[in-house]
């Protein structure tokens, strides 16, 4: 949020640009539009940045400390069983989950590489849409599963997915607002010769 103070994001997103907008219409002039500005995507860049820090160190201390016995299984479903157990909302995913010993190595194994490979996504950014669609739904399935309310970075990786493209989210935007407009269509009058 301190990023954005600092970013143009305010000529266009901002309750200022809607108050500009409004008056434009109802003085009949036309809109200036401030919408683009190469420094807008900055924040989204820093945190983009920010997020592969966080989850590098986080796949880098598991195997660090835990070594590859972080991912031979036992780990996760011991993890799982005791948040499971000691959270009621959650235990019948979670214990299903955790009576699977192949599931939990393979999910084990699909932690690390997500974590320690996030910031691939820093140097292939056409990647970086398919990080971030697999961001939110880790973060659902370690909430659905074991109860870790991740919930900041589901927010983080959501924005992201939907923002971090901007060319791409005008074109989805145009679309969408599109299927909302209502066109009234003036029948074309055949010319009399």
């Amino acid at each position: 949020m301190l990023a954005l103070a600092f970013s143009p994001a305010g000529n266009r997103l901002s309750v200022d640009a809607l108050i500009r907008r409004f008056r434009a219409r109802r003085a009949g002039s036309p809109e200036v539009d401030k919408s683009e500005s190469d420094l807008a995507m900055w924040p989204l860049r820093l945190l983009h940045v920010l997020l592969a820090m966080t989850y590098f160190s986080t796949g880098a201390t598991k195997l660090l400390v835990g070594g590859l016995q972080w991912m031979n299984g036992y780990t996760l479903q011991f993890a799982i069983f005791k948040n499971a157990i000691s959270r009621a909302a959650f235990p019948p995913l979670g214990l299903w989950m955790a009576q699977h010993f192949t599931l939990c190595i393979l999910v084990s194994i699909g932690t690390i590489l997500f974590e320690t490979f996030f910031f691939v996504s820093l140097f292939l950014p056409r990647l970086a849409p398919f990080f971030f669609g697999g961001g939110v739904l880790f973060h659902v399935m370690l909430y659905l599963t074991s109860g870790h309310p991740f919930f900041e970075h589901m927010l983080l990786n959501s924005t992201l997915l939907i923002c971090y493209d901007p060319v791409r989210f005008n074109t989805q935007w145009q679309r969408i607002t599109g299927l909302f407009r209502f066109r009234t269509a003036t029948p074309s009058m055949p010319e009399v010769t």
